[in-house]
């Protein structure tokens, strides 16, 4: 049996895309000073700016009267567009509450978080309001593919039938299967943290390409607030905001490293060089 069967999707690492997202309790950027001054501030790196709106429609059981509002959603990436160039890095802004950051070109952990912090520190500079988050959280999405020439499909050779995170099942179903967990644990600083594991096993196209059977590791880390007043990062001014985030979320990298561990079998650990312990 081939211990090739699963190929990591870039070869050194199985990393396809990483995401830090938040949302604020009220509107920290009206869209005037998304257009005008984060516009400029993300010039040099994410110069590509696309807006897109939708409309918001609510409802009063008192009144039954409905009402709708249109927002918007700003995204500054890289890529060219014109070449059909997908974008490694982009930052996306809903409605001036929600902001998730991504990034589809992992290199290394120290690396990556250290980029993906001065782009929040940048809009964060720029906010018209406290920086008062309702969430936070993270996730990282690693995938392998399936190399049909390297034999029959057997996930024991990708994945430890000991895992916590998988069933018996999951190993007895060949390459179409799925498996969706959640579980708590709790943060340094005390929180506990929603985990959201997604594991399967289909056929995916890329770039419109045929379909290739790839495993897919979807792991979401959340924390949000239980009630008004809960304090999810401790209060700190403006330009501290993204150091402390950064601080919240290297548990997180920790955790997420834990998860990957535990799910894939001591050689594929050995072929991502992946150790506890260690930046990656």
């Amino acid at each position: 049996m081939s211990t090739g069967m699963f190929k990591p999707v870039h070869g050194a690492h199985a990393v396809v895309e990483t995401v830090f997202f938040f949302e604020f309790s009220a509107p920290i950027l009206s869209d005037q000073a998304i257009e005008e001054h984060l516009a400029l501030a993300y010039g040099d790196a994410l110069a590509r700016m696309d807006k897109a709106g939708s409309y918001e429609v609510s409802f009063d059981p008192a009144t039954l009267q409905s009402s709708q509002r249109e927002i918007f959603t700003y995204t500054f990436s890289n890529g060219d567009e014109m070449e059909n160039e997908a974008p490694e890095w982009a930052v996306r802004i809903t409605d001036g509450i929600q902001v998730s950051i991504h990034c589809t070109a992992y290199t290394r952990w120290e690396a990556v978080s250290k980029l993906a912090f001065q782009f929040l520190d940048k809009l964060a500079l720029h906010a018209q309001a406290a920086l008062d988050l309702k969430s936070l959280g993270f996730k990282v999405v690693d995938q392998f593919r399936y190399e049909p020439s390297e034999g029959s499909y057997d996930l024991r050779l990708l994945c430890n039938p000991s895992s916590s995170y998988l069933c018996r099942k999951n190993f007895e179903s060949g390459d179409r299967w799925h498996n969706n967990s959640g579980w708590f644990w709790l943060h340094p600083n005390g929180k506990q943290i929603l985990n959201h594991l997604n594991v399967n096993s289909s056929a995916v196209s890329v770039q419109h390409k045929a379909p290739h059977t790839y495993v897919t590791i979807d792991h979401v880390q959340v924390l949000r607030r239980e009630e008004d007043g809960d304090a999810l990062l401790c209060s700190v001014d403006t330009d501290q905001f993204s150091r402390v985030a950064h601080e919240f979320f290297e548990p997180l990298h920790d955790q997420n490293k834990l998860v990957i561990n535990d799910l894939l079998t001591e050689e594929a650990c050995r072929r991502l060089s992946l150790v506890i312990g260690r930046t990656q």
